[in-house]
């Protein structure tokens, strides 16, 4: 028992003494992407890429055909104490698109897996280390809703005074859902609530017991008309606080030109805590380089604590480098939905009427198409660039005919 005082002490000082806003074990307030922390962490009304496994599974609508990311951060770093370190890989697969070539597939859903690993140790060597297995399914639920689940395994090991032995070999499993509600192609909500079983982390010890409290979150997103800003507002419940977190998302292309700012975009963000309890500052920066039809992106974000009884350090680090698959976008009713098999031209006589009528593969690549038109017709192939010289040289062509025919004409009526 002696050693596990130890322990408690250490993790104590590490997670909960050197810093007011309290951050209990297997804390979620930095478990995202660069993007979720340059955003203040708020993103579960966002959530659309492959880091939606570990905020809001039921972001995974989002995802085009398939991605993985992977993060690693430096927690206040600069701490005298020792250091806070994290990090995390995900990916996500959407098997409705793989299978969109057939109509009659049924929604099967997207399936993600995600790691989560942190680690505090100390200038003596001591250390305590957390990771989480998490594996999620999400799919359509009703027309614009999606739903998620996620399956967690959480454990945890430390090492104090070069004795390892106190490490959860039992299994322990937790639970998250969430859900995702698109009200338009601007605006989007979503909620998230975490660890419902409520594991008892300590289960292997008979006289104590810890367990990961449940969290809740609830947020909104809004983006402009145009696709180039972005606005999230959420609210994070845990252990009968309340904390709020906003952030923007600007995309440079909609309102500075050139080759550098098309791909460039900028994210700031606040987290306050318990609403007047001081507040973190978060910036952020992504880099989108397109491949074909996948997409590179890199994020880099900045976030200091300002008023909250943090000193002494150079502010926390993150950075994801990310791979999608298929182009980007934000989810839509139709992305929702598995369309019905369109009629052949030639069984059918009538024509058709709108956009929903064509065939499945064709609305995603209308999606969002505002945000895009600068980059879609850059991708254009290059005989279109030849056409109107083509439709030029057929014009000439028949006026030098027309031109015959007239002088044929003149000289059969002066003969």
């Amino acid at each position: 028992m002696k050693k596990r005082s130890l322990l408690l002490i250490f993790c104590a000082v590490i997670l909960l003494i050197y810093y007011s806003p309290i951050t209990a074990a297997f804390e979620k307030k930095f478990l995202g992407s660069a993007r979720y922390i340059g955003l203040g962490c708020a993103y579960v009304g966002m959530s659309d890429d492959e880091t939606a496994v570990f905020i809001n599974p039921a972001g995974l609508v989002n995802i085009r055909l398939a991605g993985v990311a992977l993060t690693g951060g430096s927690m206040y770093a600069g701490l005298d104490m020792g250091s806070l370190v994290r990090g995390n890989i995900c990916s996500a697969v959407n098997f409705d698109r793989l299978r969109a070539s057939s109509p009659d597939s049924a929604n099967i859903g997207i399936l993600g897996l995600g790691i989560d690993y942190f680690s505090a140790g100390t200038s003596e060597g001591d250390s305590y280390n957390e990771t989480v297995f998490v594996f999620s399914y999400a799919r359509k639920l009703l027309e614009g809703i999606g739903g998620g689940i996620n399956l967690k395994i959480p454990r945890w090991s430390s090492e104090v005074g070069g004795d390892s032995s106190y490490e959860i070999q039992n299994l322990v499993v937790s639970m998250d859902v969430g859900v995702l509600i698109v009200e338009s192609k601007n605006l989007s909500i979503g909620g998230a609530i975490y660890d419902i079983l409520e594991p008892d982390i300590y289960a292997k010890f008979e006289d104590e017991s810890g367990f990961i409290p449940f969290s809740g979150r609830f947020g909104l997103s809004y983006t402009t008309k145009e696709k180039f800003m972005t606005i999230n507002m959420d609210i994070i419940y845990q252990e009968d606080v309340i904390d709020l977190a906003a952030g923007l998302e600007v995309k440079l292309k909609g309102f500075l030109t050139g080759a550098v700012f098309k791909s460039l975009t900028l994210r700031s963000g606040l987290y306050l805590y318990e609403v007047t309890e001081g507040f973190d500052y978060s910036f952020g920066v992504g880099y989108l380089s397109k491949i074909k039809n996948h997409n590179l992106r890199i994020d880099y974000a900045f976030k200091y604590p300002i008023m909250n009884g943090i000193g002494g350090t150079l502010g926390t680090h993150f950075l994801t480098t990310s791979f999608g698959f298929g182009r980007p976008g934000k989810v839509t009713m139709k992305d929702f939905q598995i369309k019905e098999k369109v009629p052949d031209a030639k069984e059918s006589e009538e024509p058709l009427k709108d956009l929903d009528d064509l065939p499945e593969k064709q609305p995603e690549e209308f999606d969002d198409m505002p945000e895009k038109q600068l980059e879609e017709f850059d991708d254009l192939p290059e005989k279109q660039d030849e056409q109107p010289e083509e439709e030029i040289k057929n014009l000439e062509e028949i006026k030098d005919l027309d031109d015959i025919d007239k002088e044929l004409e003149t000289n059969k009526s002066n003969n």
